[in-house]
């Protein structure tokens, strides 16, 4: 008996087709892109390393980005000296404790720290902070007792030394709570930054829902006003008289509020309390920079995207050696640090999130004046200099 030849069904074709991918090293990835089982290693570079990297379309491979930002254009100076809240940071344990650290803040950028702090049972609060910062005792320690004991006190570091990672620490000489609120301000005048704090004042036994510091008088209207308000139970803290809450500095026992003076005068600072209770209050006027030069640019453009710029500054009338004095995200920066009469220099990069680094800006020199104020010009007088 002869048996005759049969041809392959439609059940073997299928098969055929679903195998042969396999066959031929290759897999589907979940987009549907396929993948070659042997350099899995190309779709995973593709989903989690695409912002810094390029795929060569003739071997499919991902190809580290080297294209860097164009250059940071249109770099001017705006002079604004006034003070402002660069960063904030607060603090509330209710353990006992003789020693409390704050979390880690960023402080880049500031002149001046002033802090806050309160606790109980007269204790003695020693100020240190992880840059080894002198710390002046601004007003108190104030102890009140009037059903529940409070003992506050006023600390500030002028020209500190600031950075990433920066804590504050207060130690006790007895454990107790504590808690405290850090305020680091931008454009002060470092030589002599405080212009005026009050007394430590407290509410008199009237447990009053409205918080009163003493009053100060300043003489300049550009002074910004910081104010601290310790209460002796749980509160919700509303600012008072154009104050803006400060809310990442403040807790519910301890609450921080700034404003501008605006014009030269009597000021003090004030808080609403949801719930009666014994408290403390104080204000502090920071003085202005008499020497400020606010810088500004137009952003960058990057084939992925910009992470941010770099701001390097030299000393003296055509000086050449910049070192950086700050890196940021933004399209400002404001220099409080300088010195009567003498000329600055300044030049900005930008740096993308593969780490490509633009050429320089133009140089913006700041030169001292004939007159007073200070003389401002950008020039061009740098070669371009290659970012690697």
């Amino acid at each position: 008996m002869t048996l005759g030849r049969q041809s392959a069904g439609p059940g073997c074709l299928l098969l055929l087709i679903a195998v042969a991918p396999l066959l031929l090293g290759y897999t589907l990835n979940p987009d549907g892109r396929p993948r070659n089982l042997t350099t899995r290693n190309i779709y995973l570079d593709y989903t989690t390393h695409r912002d810094a990297a390029t795929q060569d379309l003739k071997s499919g491979l991902m190809l580290p980005d080297k294209t860097p930002p164009t250059v940071p254009s249109n770099v001017r100076v705006t002079t604004t000296p006034i003070p402002v809240v660069q960063a904030v940071q607060g603090y509330l344990n209710k353990t006992l404790l003789m020693t409390h650290t704050t979390d880690p803040f960023d402080s880049s950028g500031g002149d001046l720290i002033v802090v806050c702090a309160s606790s109980h049972a007269s204790v003695t609060m020693t100020p240190s902070d992880s840059f080894g910062n002198t710390w002046i005792s601004g007003a108190g320690p104030v102890t009140t007792r009037t059903l529940s004991e409070l003992r506050t006190q006023v600390w500030y570091a002028k020209n500190p030394a600031v950075g990433p990672g920066h804590t504050f620490t207060l130690n006790l000489s007895t454990p107790q709570s504590l808690v405290i609120s850090v305020l680091v301000v931008r454009g002060s005048d470092i030589s002599s930054p405080i212009d005026a704090i009050s007394t430590i004042t407290d509410d008199r036994s009237s447990r009053t829902l409205r918080v009163a510091s003493s009053s100060i008088t300043i003489a300049n209207g550009n002074d910004l006003l910081v104010g601290f308000a310790k209460s002796s139970v749980s509160e919700a803290f509303v600012p008072d008289y154009g104050f803006t809450a400060q809310s990442v500095a403040s807790s519910d026992f301890l609450a921080a509020e700034s404003r501008l003076a605006g014009t030269p005068g009597s000021y003090y600072a004030a808080f609403t309390l949801s719930t009666a209770a014994t408290w403390e209050a104080v204000v502090v006027a920071v003085k202005p920079s008499p020497l400020a030069s606010g810088l500004s640019w137009t952003a960058s453009k990057d084939n992925v995207r910009v992470a941010g710029y770099s701001v390097e500054r030299c000393q003296g009338v055509r000086c050449r050696n910049f070192a950086q004095v700050a890196t940021l995200t933004g399209t400002t920066f404001y220099d409080s640090a300088l010195t009567t009469g003498t000329s600055y220099s300044y030049r900005v990069r930008a740096k993308d999130s593969a780490g490509n680094l633009s050429h320089y800006s133009k140089v913006l020199r700041v030169g001292p004046p004939a007159h007073p104020g200070w003389r401002m010009q950008a020039t061009s007088y740098s070669r371009r200099t290659h970012p690697r």
